[in-house]
Formats: C-alpha cells, structure tokens, sequence
C-alpha cells in the first residue's frame, strides 16, 4: 500500500508504507445497545465478578459517584453514555433508600480544569443535576481535600468525597487501555501537592506506590 490515513496521537496524517507493511486494525465497533439503561441496569445486577450493587450498599451508606474526566473520550460521543450510567445508578440508590443528602457526585478532572455547570448539565442531563448536584475535583482546593499521610516527604491528600464513603462508584468510558484500571480513579482525586511529588523525585518520574493504587481498588 503506498499510502494510508493513520492516527497520530489526536491527529490523522498520510504517511508513505513500503509495499511489504501489514496494516493492524482495531476490531470492527460493535452494534448500539438497543436498550443502553436496561443494559447497564443489568451490569449492576449481574457484574462480571463481585457482589451485584444491591449487597453492597445499604439505606445508611454515605455513597460517593465518582465519574471520569469529561474530556475523554476524544471525539466526544453524541450522547454521553455516563448521564445513563448515573441515572441508572441514582434509580438503583433509591431504590435501596439512600437518601440525596447520602450521595455526592464528584466528576474526577484531576489536574485538569473544573467543568462549568452549562457543561455539566449538557454532558450529564439538566433533569440529574437539578435533583444530585454535581461538583468538580479541585487540586488546589485544601478544604476539600483528605491527607492520609505522608510518602518520603510527600504529603498524600485525597478528595474527601472518595475517603469518606462508605461505597464509591465509579462510572467510567473506556477509550484508551490506560483508562481501563484505576489510573482515572487515583489521579483524577489526588491534590495538587501529592501529584507533584510523586511524579517528580529530583527531576526523575517515579511510580505510585502499591498502597495508594489500592486506595482505588477498596
């Protein structure tokens, strides 16, 4: 093939193969969901593994929705699949009768811009948020973050939304393996002050350690 349209990181560029180049596409998308709520009603139901919503909560819990950065993915779909995902999961709170005052709906941006409420409503539906505000992640934010420790000098602070629940629920679009595991989880809560230091060590990237990326996972 002389030439072919690939992507390169956001962009589409041309770009010239030799004739023995074998192209790997991804697999074909596969067809809408004809019922996307009863689906993901069904999800909560019937997880792959673990114990369907309904074991796990109970009518005293303190429960916190944490929702990915709206700006994946990259293009953003028509209808956000997340605005179902939380009506279905607020339906299925009630149903266990956790009151609003019980639920907080936290959008993890991390260290990204906090989303405007026209934004909010646009992604999420006005009806939802008019009866669960939902708030945005604030790195700099001292008050609203939760410091369990400290990590070779590095104070560790979460929002308290996540460290005070009981249940977190995490809804989440799955556009790029990296948002797959609890990479969105961890840096989208984290303060400002732990993520610069656990990134940066004397100049040097470091990982998370262990303990912290099992914050995500309880």
């Amino acid at each position: 093939m002389p030439s072919s349209l690939l992507m390169s990181g956001f962009d589409l560029r041309v770009v010239d193969l030799p004739e023995q180049a074998r192209l790997l596409l991804a697999p074909r998308p596969q067809l809408a969901l004809e019922d996307p709520k009863k689906a993901i009603a069904q999800a909560l139901a019937e997880p792959v593994s673990g114990a369907p919503l309904s074991d796990l909560v109970a009518a005293d819990a303190r429960v916190t929705v944490l929702i990915d950065d709206l700006s994946l993915p990259v293009p953003p779909p028509s209808h956000d699949p997340r605005a179902d995902m939380l009506e279905v999961v607020l339906a299925a709170l009630q149903r266990k009768g956790v009151r609003p005052a019980q639920i907080k709906i936290l959008v993890a941006n991390g260290l990204s811009r906090q989303w405007k409420g026209v934004e909010l409503a646009d992604a999420l539906g006005e009806q939802t948020l008019a009866a669960h505000p939902v708030t945005c992640h604030d790195a700099e934010a001292t008050a609203q973050l939760a410091r369990l420790g400290d990590l070779d000098g590095v104070p560790v602070e979460v929002n308290r939304a996540v460290v005070e629940a009981d249940l977190v629920i995490h809804l989440n679009v799955v556009s790029i393996p990296l948002m797959a595991g609890t990479y969105p989880v961890i840096c989208g809560v984290l303060g400002y002050k732990t993520v610069h230091g656990l990134v940066t060590s004397g100049g040097r990237p470091t990982r998370l350690p262990p303990w912290l990326v099992d914050l995500a996972r309880a």
